[in-house]
């Protein structure tokens, strides 16, 4: 159990960070549509979204991995 606790603080702080950082950009007046500035924008949000949701499924297989190690020692003895 104290194997799954510091990956999943440390993904909790990333999340956090990177919505925090999302919300700053999200808070700034959008740009006019057709411009570069608007595609920088749009980039920058769905490569934060991109970020949490890689981090989130990367926790997933982690914890199950954690699972299958402790059983895989169990079965040793």
């Amino acid at each position: 159990m104290h194997k799954k606790i510091m990956p999943i603080i440390i993904v909790t702080i990333l999340v956090g960070y990177f919505s925090l950082v999302m919300l700053g950009i999200l808070n700034q007046p959008a740009p006019n549509f057709p411009s570069k500035e608007s595609l920088f924008f749009i980039l920058g949000i769905l490569f934060l979204l991109y970020l949490i949701v890689s981090l989130i499924i990367t926790l997933v297989r982690r914890l199950k991995e954690i699972d299958e190690e402790d059983q895989d020692d169990l079965s040793k003895y």
